[in-house]
C-alpha cells in the first residue's frame, strides 16, 4: 500500500511538472511571461468581445473544424458551412493555412467568407482569437467538429446571448474514453450533436440534459452514397496515446503490422482482384510518426485529406474504435472491429477500457473479433459474398441513425 501511494505521489508530481512545462513553453511562445498572463490576456479580450455584441444583430455562424492538427481533413463543419452559404446565411469558415484544404483556396467557392489562421489553436489561441473577434459581435452561433484550446471552448460557453455547438467528427459509442479526458463536457459547450439513442444515453449519463442535444447525425453523412463502390477494402484504426519511444513495443504496433504483411490476405484479395487502402490515424502520423514497412503493391497508402472519398469508394471496413465505422453503416456496407490491442501493458486506462468494453457490445454491434486468423477469414467471407451484407446487420445499423436524408438541412433549421 505504502508502495502504491508512493508511485501516485510520483505520477502526480510528473503530471504537474508536465503540465507546467507545456504551458509555459505556450506562454512563451507568443510572448507571455508566463500562463497567467495569457490567461489575463485572453480574459480582457473576450470581456471587450462581450462588451461589443451588445445591442447588436446576431446573424452570423462561425464554422471551424480541427485547427491543431493540419493533417485532419475538413468536412463536418465544412460540408455544414457550405449548406449554410447556400441557404443565403452570414457564415464564416476558420481554416488552417497549412490544410490541405487552403491550398484550393482560390478554386473554393464562398472563399470570401473563409478566415485562415497561421497557427495551431492548441500552441496559439490567440491567433483564432484574433481571426474571429471582428465577426462574433454579430455571431449567434460558433459551431465545431472538434473544439479549440480549453480556456477559448470555456470563453466561448461563457457569452451567454451565443450558443456554442459542438457538431462532433464521429460517433462516440465506441469511444466512451472521450468522457474520462473532459474533451466532450457540458461545460465547454452549450449544445451538442448526437446520432442515436446509444449516443443520447451516454451523453445523459455523463451530465448532458436532454435541452442540449441536437438528434440528427453527422453533416459529412449528406455527402454519402452507395454508388461508387469498388471491390476494395478500407482499413483505418483509431489512435492510441503511446509515446513515440516505445510505440514500436506496443501490440498496436506489431499486429497492424503483422495484419497489413499477412501473406495469406495478399493473396487472396490478388487472387480477386480486391484492392486494399490503408488510412493511418492523422494523430498517429503526427504523434508517432508511423511506419509499418508495408510489402506489398496492392495495398495503398491513403492520405488524411483524402479519407472521405475512399469511404465513399470502398466495399468494407476494417477498424477497431474507429468512428469512421459509422459512416460505413450509414451506407449499408459492411464493418469488421478488430480489437488489435486489447490488454497491451502499454495502453492508457481509458483506451484499455474501450478495448475491453467491445467484448460487450457485440450484443448490439456485430462483427468484433481480437484475432488475426478470424478476421481474415471473416474478409474472406465478404470477397466471396462480393462485398454482400447480412439483412440483419442492416437491422442492427439501423438503430445508430436517427435520420438519414438532409441532415444538415434539418441541423440548420434547429440552430436558427
Amino acid at each position: 500500500m505504502l508502495k502504491k501511494i508512493y508511485l501516485l505521489k510520483i505520477y502526480v508530481m510528473f503530471f504537474c511538472l508536465s503540465v507546467c512545462f507545456f504551458t509555459n513553453a505556450l506562454a512563451k511562445d507568443m510572448s507571455f511571461q508566463n500562463y497567467n498572463a495569457l490567461y489575463t490576456y485572453i480574459d480582457n479580450i473576450f470581456g471587450n468581445i462581450k462588451q461589443n455584441r451588445l445591442n447588436k444583430i446576431k446573424d452570423n455562424y462561425i464554422l471551424f473544424d480541427c485547427l491543431y492538427d493540419a493533417e485532419a481533413e475538413n468536412i463536418d463543419a465544412y460540408s455544414l458551412f457550405l449548406k449554410m452559404k447556400e441557404k443565403g446565411l452570414n457564415a464564416y469558415y476558420i481554416l488552417h493555412k497549412d490544410s490541405n484544404l487552403y491550398n484550393k483556396i482560390n478554386d473554393i467557392k464562398y472563399s470570401d467568407s473563409i478566415i485562415a489562421i497561421s497557427h495551431s489553436t492548441k500552441k496559439n489561441p490567440i491567433d483564432f482569437i484574433n481571426a474571429i473577434k471582428d465577426v462574433i459581435p454579430n455571431t449567434k452561433s460558433v459551431i465545431t467538429s472538434f473544439g479549440t484550446e480549453s480556456v477559448v471552448d470555456y470563453h466561448l460557453n461563457s457569452i451567454n446571448d451565443l450558443e456554442y455547438i459542438f457538431i462532433q467528427h464521429g460517433q462516440i459509442f465506441l469511444k466512451e474514453s472521450v468522457f474520462d479526458s473532459g474533451y466532450i463536457n457540458p461545460n465547454k459547450f452549450d449544445k451538442i450533436l448526437t446520432s442515436s439513442d446509444f449516443e443520447v444515453d451516454l451523453l445523459k449519463k455523463h451530465g448532458w440534459k436532454d435541452e442540449q442535444l441536437l438528434k440528427f447525425g453527422l453533416p459529412r453523412w449528406d455527402l454519402l452514397d452507395n454508388t461508387q463502390n469498388e471491390k476494395s477494402i478500407f482499413i483505418m484504426f483509431t489512435w492510441r496515446q503511446i509515446s513515440p519511444s516505445i510505440f514500436a513495443k506496443s501490440l498496436y504496433f506489431k499486429r497492424l503490422s503483422s495484419l497489413l504483411n499477412n501473406k495469406e490476405l495478399h493473396s487472396f484479395t490478388e487472387k480477386n482482384n480486391v484492392k486494399i487502402y490503408f488510412a493511418p490515424h492523422h494523430a498517429m502520423k503526427t504523434n508517432s510518426n508511423i511506419n509499418l514497412a508495408i510489402k506489398h503493391p496492392n495495398i495503398k497508402m491513403v492520405e488524411t485529406h483524402e479519407i472521405s472519398k475512399y469511404i465513399k469508394k470502398s466495399s468494407i471496413l476494417l477498424t477497431d474504435l474507429s468512428s469512421v465505422a459509422f459512416d460505413f453503416m450509414f451506407q449499408n456496407k459492411p464493418v469488421i472491429l478488430y480489437g488489435l490491442d486489447k490488454g497491451d501493458i502499454w495502453l492508457n486506462k481509458a483506451q484499455h477500457r474501450d478495448l475491453e468494453l467491445l467484448n460487450i457490445k457485440k450484443d448490439v454491434f456485430p462483427n468484433i473479433f481480437f484475432n488475426e486468423q478470424e478476421v481474415i477469414e471473416k474478409l474472406k467471407y465478404y470477397i466471396n459474398n462480393n462485398f454482400k451484407i447480412e439483412p440483419q446487420l442492416i437491422t442492427m445499423y439501423d438503430k445508430f441513425f436517427f435520420t438519414r436524408e438532409n441532415i444538415r438541412d434539418k441541423i440548420i433549421d434547429s440552430i436558427k
